[in-house]
């Protein structure tokens, strides 16, 4: 039997994050991570943005499984979300359980998961179609590549995972166990291009530990450390230097806590990456602790680590009971990304008005780990796939991988690398590939505010936007239908959009218009109170645009008694 395969991305194209790709084999679907993304500066009040999960709504009973390739955020973060809507089979490593256990507790979703849990060079037969899975080096541990085994040839699924031969388990790329299997049988190449514009290899420009080993020799006061909580990679670099200058690590974070810290130490431990002689220490105990022995992590995401170093050091350290002195060093090791960028100058200004010693670790010392130019051209070697489809990254990043395969191997060219949009279906049919931009599935974001998950619509966003540039007028009265009278109010509040002086004119002119036109729902003009209140609001925005420019949010508001 010739499979029918079928591929698209819900999420995860010309956009960072919410990764979510989709391969059918024959009317069978498979799900390639699902994943969230940060929300930008002009969505006010959203926590994360997922995917619209719509299609696999629709099509659950076709759905035979979600493969989690690793955990980061952008790859596994609405797995408890999209676990609500359906109830399939979760194929990843234990430490991935773990943390998208973390993710459906921070959201307080609390979905009940069926787990399936993989070890290195795993093979799994799901619903008739073969899955194998490789380990490969990334961020965090338990990090594999996904292969899917069709009678086309083979689907490769490489979500920014690197070859480094000396990484440690459980980082380390399975070079033994690797079985690509044979050359010509790999049908197509999922390849990540989110760090396609960087040139050369990765290895072993992502490590720090001797970037930073000089100032454990020389730091003669507390020494602190900024790392991202994503960033196992370098939180174990930095576990094995502690562990070696016998320091007490202290956690100054909120995303993890001292139970969690505990947990990823005891993983370590248990994959005998980490001495269990390690100290930990409770944050009330640090006074307890001579300040050379003391390192202080601030572990946080992308998102919220710069404003957690920035609140530390307004205090000078008496949050703490201790003094920031010239003997205590601090180590940044954030790259920020570009929507942070402002935050972490801002940090590194507050770093700097302090006595301390800062060594601040940026993208020209250290490489974030994803696939860079040569590691792209190592996977085409190594697999030799007939199609070249590049996902997660940018429009600019998508078609850099692109550029990076063209010019690789004189065999690609513009019809066998596919630079897709969300939604647009590549189907293989005898091994051969055909984009259908005319059925194109609809794709779209869903907001998670809080414990809501995809409440929050677009109007909602743009409201809170209205609301924060442009302010907020609150007006409410209380009537008697029976009497046909006002009997309480009005009262108008503004807020936010108004000079103090030309406040009181604005304010009697739109309380004017307030009563009026509750005089004429007091007729039995208007039958429906929406449609007053809709009246109010549209009377309201005019006059204050025509005064002021601005557009507030307008809520009227008529409590009516008998």
């Amino acid at each position: 039997m010739n499979d029918k395969i079928k591929f698209f991305a819900l999420g995860g194209l010309d956009e960072s994050g919410k990764n979510m790709y989709i391969v059918e084999v024959n009317d069978k679907i498979f799900i390639l991570d699902c994943g969230l993304k940060y929300p930008s500066k002009n969505i006010t009040g959203v926590d994360a943005i997922c995917s619209d999960m719509n299609y696999i709504i629709q099509n659950k009973a076709r759905v035979k499984a979600i493969i989690v390739s690793h955990s980061h955020f952008e790859e596994c973060g609405a797995i408890p979300v999209l676990c609500k809507f359906i109830n399939v089979p979760v194929y990843c490593t234990e430490f991935t359980r773990i943390i998208i256990e973390h993710f459906n507790s921070d959201f307080e979703i609390n979905t009940k998961i069926n787990y399936h849990i993989i070890s290195p060079t795993y093979k799994e037969v799901i619903d008739g179609v073969q899955f194998s899975f490789t380990p490969l080096t990334h961020s965090v541990p338990g990090s594999v590549s996904v292969k899917i085994h069709t009678s086309q040839g083979i689907i490769a699924y490489i979500p920014g995972l690197i070859f480094d031969p000396t990484a440690e388990r459980p980082f380390h790329t399975g070079l033994k166990e690797l079985q690509f299997g044979d050359k010509d049988s790999y049908l197509a190449l999922l390849c990540s291009s989110s760090g396609s514009t960087k040139q050369g290899y990765t290895v072993p420009k992502h490590k720090i530990k001797k970037l930073i080993q000089s100032q454990f020799d020389t730091c003669e006061g507390k020494l602190m450390i900024a790392n991202y909580s994503s960033n196992l990679f370098n939180l174990k670099e930095i576990f094995d230097l502690c562990e070696k200058y016998n320091k007490t690590v202290f956690l100054y974070s909120r995303s993890m806590d001292d139970k969690r810290l505990l947990q990823i130490k005891n993983y370590f431990v248990a994959q005998n990456i980490c001495s269990p002689n390690i100290k930990i220490g409770k944050l009330a105990d640090i006074n307890r602790v001579k300040d050379s022995d003391i390192a202080l992590l601030f572990l946080g995401s992308v998102i919220d680590v710069f404003d957690k170093v920035s609140n530390f050091l307004a205090t000078d350290g008496k949050e703490l009971h201790f003094e920031l002195t010239s003997k205590d060093v601090f180590i940044n090791n954030c790259i920020p990304i570009a929507s942070k960028e402002v935050e972490a100058v801002q940090m590194l200004d507050n770093l700097y008005r302090t006595d301390m010693k800062i060594q601040n670790i940026t993208s020209k010392d250290r490489t974030v780990i994803a696939l860079s130019e040569e590691d792209i051209k190592q996977y085409l070697v190594f697999l030799n796939p007939k199609y070249v489809i590049p996902v997660d990254g940018y429009f600019f990043e998508l078609m850099n991988t692109a550029k990076i395969v063209l010019s690789s191997n004189k065999k690609y060219n513009y019809s066998n690398i596919l630079v897709l949009e969300n939604g647009v279906p590549v189907t293989f049919e005898n091994s051969v590939a055909k984009a259908d931009y005319v059925n194109k599935i609809e794709t779209a974001d869903m907001f998670i505010d809080g414990i809501d998950i995809g409440n929050v619509g677009n109007n909602v966003v743009e409201e809170r936007n209205e609301m924060s540039s442009d302010g907020i007028v609150i007006m409410g009265i209380v009537v008697s239908k029976s009497k046909k009278a006002i009997v309480g109010g009005p009262d108008v509040q503004m807020r936010g959009f108004v000079f103090l002086k030309d406040s009181e004119n604005i304010l009697r002119e739109i309380t004017n218009i307030f009563v009026e036109n509750i005089r004429i729902y007091l007729t039995g003009y208007y039958n429906k109170k929406q449609d007053i209140l809709d009246k109010i609001i549209e009377q309201c925005n005019r006059y204050i645009r025509k005064e002021t420019g601005k557009k507030p949010v307008i809520i009227p508001e008529i409590i009516e008694i008998n």
